[in-house]
């Protein structure tokens, strides 16, 4: 009996050891059916009208944001929206940090292709889910094959949409 309730002990602690190494492993790294989104412009303030096919003058930097929808369904646990920086640099060589980072298991991720909208800088984000009247000045969307396993460096230009670290 004690010999029993020793190796049970062992399994258990054994357990709960492998448990906390794959979650600490989990917490700093991309699984291969992860994926995360960095998304960036190459496009000048003074272009984005003329992307979006809108009258020019129309985008306002001081009014105006662009956001990015990305390839996922998160059910609102998390954000499924960028914001666009202008004038970014990208880091090919970036590693995941969980601060900075927002992962999205498999069952999140889908392939319905990154959509940008032009929105008033004052909307919430999450309000694209039900956009209000006059919140979403423009859109336009694209196709794209992300990656599973990694960082997707995604670059929007005005000819098309790459990954920039491939």
């Amino acid at each position: 009996m004690n010999k029993f309730l020793i190796g049970l002990v062992i399994v258990i602690v054994g357990i709960w050891a492998a448990i906390r190494i794959f979650g600490y492993y989990n917490s700093r790294n991309i699984l291969s059916n992860q994926a995360v989104f960095r998304v960036y412009t190459d496009l000048e303030q003074d272009e984005i009208d003329t992307f979006f096919h809108i009258e020019k003058g129309t985008f306002d930097p001081q009014r105006h944001a662009i956001v990015c929808r990305l390839p996922v369904n998160t059910s609102g646990f998390k954000s499924s929206y960028l914001v666009l920086p202008f004038n970014k640099t990208v880091h090919c060589g970036e590693t995941f940090n969980k601060d900075i980072h927002v992962k999205y298991d498999n069952a999140e991720l889908n392939n319905t292709g990154l959509v940008l909208y032009i929105v008033n800088k004052n909307m919430p984000i999450v309000a694209l889910d039900s956009p209000a009247k006059n919140t979403v000045v423009a859109s336009r969307g694209f196709s794209y094959e992300y990656k599973k396993g990694r960082i997707n460096h995604i670059m929007i230009s005005r000819q098309n949409v790459y990954n920039y670290c491939d």
